[in-house]
């Protein structure tokens, strides 16, 4: 599935729906992942089937809300991110997808380790602060964020 074809506001959920609702847009969504986001449309969560899996054996119900599995040290990259990048970093951490982040925190686009293995471009690492990102968000969704942030602009991201 290429960058066009995915449909990023069709992966996305609150963190008060529920996991039923995250396991019907992981299964539609066809990319093995969910976007939890705040009312600004800020990304402060994923979730993977495996998530849900592991939820669901420690005893949630499908009624439980996302955001009490929600990974929110999720790997991100800044916007205006190559696809070389997107895939050197998937390829070391083991990841299949990875959302590129505007400058408010808001996915503009999701990078896939099938995409990514087709290109043919070089680049450069273009890492880009996002220190106003996290204005406005709960002092929850705010931790969660400045991990984030942390991790994806120390030099070794993780």
């Amino acid at each position: 599935m290429s960058k066009s074809e995915i449909d990023i506001q069709s992966l996305q959920l609150t963190k008060s729906a529920s996991l039923s609702d995250a396991i019907k847009v992981i299964d539609e969504g066809h990319v093995q992942i969910a976007l939890v986001i705040d009312e600004n449309q800020r990304l402060i969560g994923t979730i993977t089937d495996g998530d849900i899996r592991r939820a669901l054996i420690r005893g949630e119900s499908l009624d439980s809300p996302v955001e009490i599995i929600m990974f929110c040290n999720f790997r991100a990259l800044p916007i205006d991110t190559t696809k070389e990048e997107a895939l050197a970093l998937m390829r070391r951490e083991t990841l299949h997808q990875i959302p590129e982040l505007d400058e408010q925190g808001r996915v503009v686009r999701l990078f896939l380790l099938e995409e990514s293995k087709s290109s043919r471009h070089h680049g450069r690492w273009r890492g880009q602060a996002f220190a106003s990102t996290y204005a406005g968000l709960s002092q929850a969704d705010a931790a969660c964020w400045r991990k984030t942030i942390t991790r994806n602009h120390s030099g070794a991201v993780h």
